[in-house]
Formats: C-alpha cells, sequence, structure tokens
C-alpha cells in the first residue's frame, strides 16, 4: 500500500510538471530581451506568471524577467511594482525554507528539483535590489534609491548565513524522508567532490568572488553614499570594492582620490555587456552503494552551466570628437553566477542522486510485484521525471564595464563603439554626480542607454 501511494504522488507530479513552464518558454523571454525587443518581452513573460497563485512554481522567476524587461521598456513604475512582488516571494520562500525546510517535499524527492518553485539564487536577490535602485533614481526618488541600496548590502552580508541554515534544514529534511543508511558527512563529502572533480573539472575554477557579493551592487551603492553626504559609508564600500577588483584602475582612483570625487561633478558609465550564462542538463553515472547497499550505479540529471557570448569589449566617450574616457572591464555578472553555483553545487548533485535512488529502489519494488502495469508505470515515471533543473535568470549580462570623467563644462557626450560608430548623444544632467548607464546583450542589437541623477546635490 505505502507504495501504491507513492506511485500515485509520482503520476501526480507528473501530470502538475507537464503543465509548468519549458525551457523553451524561458528561451524565447531571454531572446526577446537580447534583441532589446522589450515591449514584447514584457507581454510574453507576462502571459506566464500566475496571478491567481502568487507563489507558483515558476512566478519568481517570470516576475524578475518582467521587472527587467519593464525598466528597459522605460516604465519604470510598472518595474518597481513588479520588483517588489518579486522580492516579496523571494522573501516568503526564504522564511519558508527556515522554518520548514525545502527539502521536505516528498514530491520533489520522488521527482526532481523542477517541482519546487523557484526560490532565487542570492544574486537574484542582489540584482533585483540594484534594478529597483536605479529605477528609483531614474524617478529622482532617492529616499527609495537609499532603502534599495541598504537591501543591496544588506542581502550580500545574510546570504551566507540563510545559506548555511538551509543546507542544515535540508539535511535534516532529508533524513526524515529517506530510509536509507548514510554514511559519515566527511566520506560522503568526500565522494561528491570526488565525482564533480571527475564529470566538472572545471567547476573547480567558478570561485571568482566572495560568497554572495556582487562587485558591482556594492560600487554603486559606494556611489550613490558618495553623491549623497555619506562619505564615510562610501569610503567602506569602495574600499570593500577595491579589495575584490585590484587591478580595476577606475576603482582604485575613486578609493584612493575619494575627496577630490567628492567635491568635483563627475559621472561615471556603467555597461552591461553580453549574456549570461544558460544552464544545460548533463548525465553522469552515480555510485549509488554511497547510501544504499541495494543498489550499484546510477545515473542522475546535473545542470550545467553554458557560457554565452559577449558584446563589445569597451566603449568610448567623446565630446566634438575628442576622446574623454574609454570603459574598462569591471566585474563579471557570470563570475558572481558561477561563484554561487560552486557553493551550492554538491547540494543540488545530492538531491539529485537521492531522488533517482529513491524511484530506482521503488521501481525495483514494482518488478518483485509482478504487476506489469505497476513495473511499466515506474520505469516510465524514473525515465521522464530524471531530470535536472536548468531554470536561471539568463537575461543578466555577461560583464560590467566602467569609467567615469570629470563634468567640468560639459553639456553632452557621445558614446562610440570600438569600431567608431556613435550609438547615442547624451545630454548630461545638471546635478553633480550622475550615471549613464548602457545594455548592449549582442553585437548585432541595439544599445539601451539613460542617464540617472546618483543625488540632487548642484
Amino acid at each position: 500500500m505505502r507504495h501504491a501511494i507513492k506511485l500515485f504522488i509520482f503520476i501526480s507530479v507528473l501530470i502538475l510538471f507537464s503543465a509548468c513552464s519549458s525551457k523553451s518558454d524561458f528561451m524565447k523571454q531571454d531572446a526577446l530581451q537580447a534583441a532589446s525587443n522589450y515591449p514584447q518581452a514584457v507581454i510574453h513573460a507576462h502571459s506566464f506568471i500566475d496571478f491567481n497563485d502568487s507563489s507558483a512554481r515558476d512566478n519568481l522567476l517570470w516576475e524578475l524577467y518582467l521587472g527587467q524587461s519593464q525598466y528597459f521598456d522605460d516604465n519604470i513604475s510598472a518595474s518597481i511594482k513588479t520588483f517588489d512582488k518579486a522580492e516579496a516571494l523571494m522573501k516568503f520562500y526564504r522564511q519558508n525554507i527556515l522554518s520548514v525546510g525545502v527539502a521536505k517535499d516528498l514530491g520533489a524527492i520522488l521527482s526532481n528539483d523542477n517541482t519546487k518553485p523557484y526560490i532565487g539564487n542570492e544574486y537574484d536577490g542582489i540584482m533585483l535590489n540594484t534594478y529597483k535602485a536605479l529605477a528609483y533614481l531614474k524617478k529622482n526618488d532617492f529616499a527609495g534609491a537609499r532603502v534599495e541600496f541598504n537591501r543591496v548590502i544588506d542581502r550580500q552580508r545574510r546570504a551566507k548565513d540563510f545559506f548555511t541554515e538551509s543546507m542544515e534544514k535540508e539535511r535534516e529534511t532529508q533524513k526524515e524522508e529517506l530510509s536509507l543508511t548514510q554514511p559519515s558527512q566527511d566520506k560522503e563529502n568526500s565522494q561528491f567532490q570526488e565525482l564533480i572533480n571527475k564529470n566538472y573539472p572545471e567547476l573547480n575554477s567558478y570561485q571568482i568572488y566572495p560568497d554572495f557579493i556582487n562587485p558591482l551592487s556594492n560600487y554603486l551603492a559606494a556611489l550613490f553614499a558618495l553623491a549623497n553626504d555619506e562619505k564615510n559609508k562610501a569610503a567602506f564600500l569602495l574600499k570593500e570594492t577595491a579589495s575584490m577588483l585590484p587591478t580595476n584602475l577606475t576603482v582604485q582612483n575613486d578609493y584612493t582620490h575619494l575627496d577630490n570625487i567628492v567635491d568635483e561633478a563627475t559621472v561615471w558609465l556603467i555597461y552591461e555587456e553580453g549574456l549570461a550564462p544558460e544552464l544545460n542538463q548533463m548525465r553522469i553515472d552515480f555510485p549509488a552503494w554511497i547510501f544504499t547497499s541495494e543498489l550499484n550505479y546510477i545515473s542522475i540529471a546535473l545542470p550545467r552551466l553554458q557560457e554565452r557570448s559577449g558584446a563589445f569589449k569597451y566603449l568610448e566617450i567623446r565630446n566634438n570628437d575628442i576622446n574623454i574616457s574609454k570603459t574598462e572591464l569591471f566585474s563579471s555578472m557570470e563570475g558572481v553566477m558561477k561563484t554561487e553555483f560552486k557553493v551550492k553545487y554538491p547540494s543540488v548533485m545530492k538531491r539529485a542522486a537521492l531522488s533517482t535512488i529513491t524511484k530506482a529502489l521503488m521501481q525495483n519494488t514494482a518488478k518483485n510485484a509482478n504487476n506489469g502495469w505497476v513495473d511499466l508505470a515506474t520505469t516510465l515515471y524514473t525515465i521522464l521525471s530524471t531530470q535536472a533543473d536548468t531554470r536561471i535568470w539568463t537575461s543578466l549580462p555577461k560583464n560590467f564595464h566602467v569609467a567615469h570623467f570629470k563634468k567640468r563644462d560639459l553639456n553632452s557626450v557621445d558614446i562610440y563603439l570600438p569600431n567608431g560608430f556613435k550609438i547615442y548623444t547624451v545630454e548630461l544632467l545638471d546635478v553633480k554626480h550622475s550615471l549613464i548607464y548602457v545594455k548592449i546583450p549582442t553585437l548585432a542589437h541595439k544599445a539601451h542607454v539613460s542617464i540617472l541623477p546618483l543625488g540632487d546635490l548642484q
């Protein structure tokens, strides 16, 4: 009877799972945003949000896509509203994980991570608050921007504690749900690391930045503090950013000459370049005897990061054909994503292994029951449900670039591509400190350019 009930859950979860968004739906959204077709991207993302169930499986990811599309479609109020919903949902998931445990979900253990809601990565939340801060700057709402930049810093501070607590909760709930003989944690971790080294060797190179820190978000918070008479806070954040980016001349100059920059009218340019990685699926043979003596080897499905193309390697800033400044590589959003992916990967691998082992053991039980239909059902379910979770916010950039220059008596500047083609003329704001923000997803599509005040000082 116990196995019959679990079989029913198998089939029910599979039916539910089949009705959810597919990877092709997300990649269509990615393509629309990569083509800078933000009006259609807004429509597409909006059509997949379940407004009757705020915590629907894919709602958070669709809201991240939607909020970002609305921002670059210059629908700023709508973007803030959407990101507010996404942030509330992310908070709900994190509170639920720590109080209940995300692994305490029989459907997820008996199927795969795709059946669970997309709860967001820490870099998702950091970029969500960063975009909200930029949106408030666009509205000249400096109080709103201050709240969001403070949330960025607080989110980065709390991220490691949340990760540690959630992983411990997951480990506890896995022991409750699974009647498998578990080895010592040291042996288990050693086995997993050996498998990762063998099947995904490039993962070892993914540690680029401190865990759960986005240098760009840190830097923007520093510039905002600098422009709003919070010099000590700006100095602290710039020092932290400079320590992560020791070769970046712009950041090092900002930190070293903070007093001069506070006093002089300055314009910064941030350039979002290229496309963030996507997740694809790979399968590896896994030694099931790590957990149970009833099976030898199984095949598990795991996500694998796939790097994607960049755009132009730098932008030039000119006035009347005179070069004023040129961007330099600031930081890698891809690197931020890789850093977090590496930290979480052993847990993802373990969940996939335990899920597949459980299904394999139940398949053996079905065979021993001498019921052909039950045997067929469990076999088909095992095949169809062994899938990696490849959901990820792909419309983030690959890299960030930075430049700055003194405003002096300039009224406008022109932005040029490396090939000498002018893409935009920016009318400078009558404020002391401002930010030009440029996004170019691919070499083939147009740039989105805006200028934002960092403060209201003249």
